[in-house]
């Protein structure tokens, strides 16, 4: 399977994280303001949900550059690109990482919620 992803779905898939967060905090305009703009509304909150986004972010954003290298790769060839054991390994570190972010990130919004 080639997994195909670009610099706007980065940008989307941040700013949905962002905009949950931002709604949760009942942030006003949320529609109108830029992804940086609601980061750093958020930010001001100090809640436990803007470190679970932060980490959350961090660990999709270095997912999304070592498999983007692998996309330029492939892009520059015109060939698929396999992975070596060792990047394999990376990425699978990377992978559970980010999926580990994102659990914690829907766990603190869902404790925030109980509160």
């Amino acid at each position: 399977m080639n997994l195909h992803i670009s610099e706007f779905d980065r940008h989307n898939i941040i700013r949905a994280a962002i905009l949950k967060v931002a709604n949760f905090h009942k942030i006003a305009d949320c529609e109108y303001k830029s992804s940086k703009e609601l980061y750093d509304e958020i930010a001001q909150k100090n809640s436990p949900l803007f470190e679970s986004l932060n980490n959350y972010l961090d660990s999709f954003t270095k997912w999304f550059r070592f498999y983007h290298k692998k996309q330029n790769m492939e892009q520059k060839t015109g060939k698929i690109y396999n992975f070596n054991e060792a990047e394999l390994k990376e990425l699978e570190t990377l992978l559970t990482d980010k999926n580990k972010n994102l659990d914690n990130l829907q766990i603190q919004h869902t404790l925030q919620k109980i509160n």
